[in-house]
């Protein structure tokens, strides 16, 4: 961290910004495998509601077995909906302008919202389940991984922000989904970068802005579990700045 914080620093007192580029063929990657998953989703509910709709007409099997299918094709289409929910976000990036993120001594950027001082940043959550995925295995491994190809995220940031709604107000398309407004004077930015990037250009970007938090005395969380995520979140959320780790 030593060395990181060193280069960072005299980068930062350069002058100079870490500006990133977004690789539009890793989101288009993302986008075709979404629209294979919600061609074969809703192929397997129309397979599975013709299925009942014939074990009723003939009266073949019992009410267990009705319920079972039942269930079955309500978890199916729930994932078609997951899905088409994942096709809107990765359709943002796509259409999110040059460049992605902006990381300087003054503030960060992400396309389309204004430059966020970090005198407002109230702290910062990053995700990397890279390597947690990729050692999963058996069919909750296959499953992680699909849904990651599909339009799943294990790269980002979560940065609570002051003057959520002001942001807001200086937006112009982008990512501007990915603002929460819970009042006027708080929110949050949740940024999925390996959405737009390859995972190792996403981790470099969540490095910059770890330093960046660092050098100002903001609070930076690295979650690799639900819960330290969602409790760090959670005080953002309402106002609460979180104190930078010894």
């Amino acid at each position: 961290m030593a060395d990181a914080v060193e280069q960072w620093r005299d980068y930062f007192a350069s002058g100079r910004s870490f500006a990133v580029q977004p690789d539009r063929g890793v989101t288009e990657t993302k986008l075709r495998a979404n629209r294979t998953g919600i061609v074969v989703a809703s192929g397997l509910v129309a397979l599975v509601l013709v299925g009942l709709v014939v074990l009723l007409v003939t009266d073949f099997g019992r009410l267990a077995t009705y319920l079972l299918v039942a269930v079955l094709a309500v978890a199916m289409l729930v994932v078609v909906v997951r899905l088409w929910i994942l096709r809107k976000r990765l359709r943002a990036y796509a259409a999110a302008g040059d460049p992605l993120v902006v990381v300087s001594a003054e503030s960060i950027t992400l396309s389309g919202l204004p430059p966020v001082p970090w005198t407002d940043v109230l702290g910062v959550v990053a995700t990397d389940l890279v390597d947690e995925y990729a050692r999963a295995g058996g069919f909750n491994g296959w499953l992680r991984r699909t849904a990651v190809r599909t339009g799943g995220s294990t790269v980002g940031v979560y940065i609570g922000v002051r003057r959520a709604a002001h942001i807001r107000a200086g937006s112009n398309g982008g990512l501007v989904h990915d603002l929460i407004v819970v009042t006027d004077d708080n929110g949050a930015i949740a940024a999925y970068l390996d959405h737009a990037l390859p995972v190792e250009q996403a981790r470099q970007v969540v490095t910059a802005i770890k330093v960046a938090a660092w050098l100002h005395g903001i609070g930076f969380v690295a979650s690799s579990q639900a819960k330290d995520g969602i409790d760090a979140s959670s005080k953002m959320l309402k106002g609460e700045r979180l104190e930078p780790q010894s």
